[in-house]
């Protein structure tokens, strides 16, 4: 900060010492919205890595809980329906156990990559954990949801339609099975939502010899079917 005056002599022992006081007081200010600043760019930060997978660097858990019912709400207000889909990896213990958990990271990292590439802009993909992943589709026509659906769903399929890289010398193969519920057609909250997907993909998984395609319908499933899990 630089102090001018047109006439000679003005700056007194007290003026100066004024002048240094302003300086000091601003330079203060400064340091406090400076540190201010890096706080609030810390606190984001955090809150990125919190709502994000470490290993694939998808949306986590905790970033679909809070995503999910924002998705409900737009297609309640648009008239619209949302896909919620639960993926559960074919072969992927076998990958582990050939080659190593690291090398099944690496093929979690590239299907991660690769899943959130094949979607639209309009859909979101999370990992849970482990071999599971959560993919929703928004701003599907109701009467024709299915439809929808099922051609973006083809075009995901070839994520692991090539094999992956999971160590310099050798590549391995995956492959994928999903249960699909729809809303509001197969329930109005998150939970049950999340529960049919489950159920449905628990059923693919069991008939994984005898199905058509790898992703089967929670409004497809028979009465009294079985909520088990199969991981």
């Amino acid at each position: 900060m630089t102090f001018v005056s047109p006439q000679a002599q003005v700056f007194d022992e007290h003026s100066i010492a004024l002048c240094k006081r302003v300086a000091s007081l601003l330079g203060h200010a400064l340091d406090k919205l400076d540190v201010k600043q890096r706080i609030e760019c810390l606190q984001e930060q955090e809150a990125q890595r919190a709502r994000h997978d470490v290993l694939t660097g998808l949306p986590n858990r905790l970033a679909l809980t809070e995503y999910l019912p924002q998705a409900l709400a737009r297609a309640q207000r648009h008239g619209t329906s949302v896909a919620v889909g639960l993926i559960d990896l074919d072969g992927f213990k076998h990958v582990n156990d050939t080659y190593g958990h690291e090398a099944g990271d690496r093929l979690l990292q590239q299907l991660g990559q690769s899943l959130q590439a094949l979607l639209r802009q309009t859909d979101y993909v999370a990992r849970l954990g482990g071999d599971e992943f959560v993919v929703v589709f928004e701003g599907l026509t109701t009467t024709q949801a299915t439809e929808q659906v099922e051609i973006v769903l083809n075009t995901l399929h070839t994520a692991v339609e090539k094999p992956f890289a999971v160590t310099p010398e050798a590549s391995a193969t995956v492959g994928m099975t999903l249960g699909l519920a729809l809303y509001p057609q197969d329930g109005g909250d998150i939970e049950h939502l999340l529960k049919r997907a489950d159920m449905a993909m628990y059923h693919a998984k069991q008939n994984k010899k005898t199905r058509e395609k790898w992703w089967f319908l929670a409004n497809d499933l028979a009465d009294g079917t079985s909520d088990s899990h199969v991981s």
